[in-house]
């Protein structure tokens, strides 16, 4: 069985990842389904343990759940932690970077 494919949007978008620990500003984050961030966040830290719905720079429009241990760090560009669909998850915090 083939993997999962890469829509041709997503290879043709430039996007540079930035390393763990390279992010030079950081602010608590409340789930909410009104605010997006903007800049996306570069990652997202999750204190206690849930599920944590968000959007993600890439698929905007679209909200994944993400089953989440306390203290994971999530390295993903978030525009937005959702609050619809987000159990238990707490104590959040965005990172950003300089580009």
């Amino acid at each position: 069985m083939a993997g999962p494919t890469i829509s041709e949007a997503s290879r043709q978008r430039k996007v540079q990842p930035r390393p763990i620990g390279r992010w030079n500003y950081a602010e608590a984050v409340t789930a909410s389904d009104v605010t997006v961030f903007d800049p996306p966040a570069n990652a997202l830290l999750v204190g206690t343990a849930g599920t944590v719905t968000v959007r993600l720079a890439g698929a905007p429009s679209t909200g994944v759940a993400i089953k989440c241990i306390a203290g994971q760090l999530l390295p993903i560009e978030v525009v937005q932690v959702m609050a619809t669909g987000t159990v238990s998850a707490a104590d959040m915090v965005a990172f950003w970077g300089e580009a």
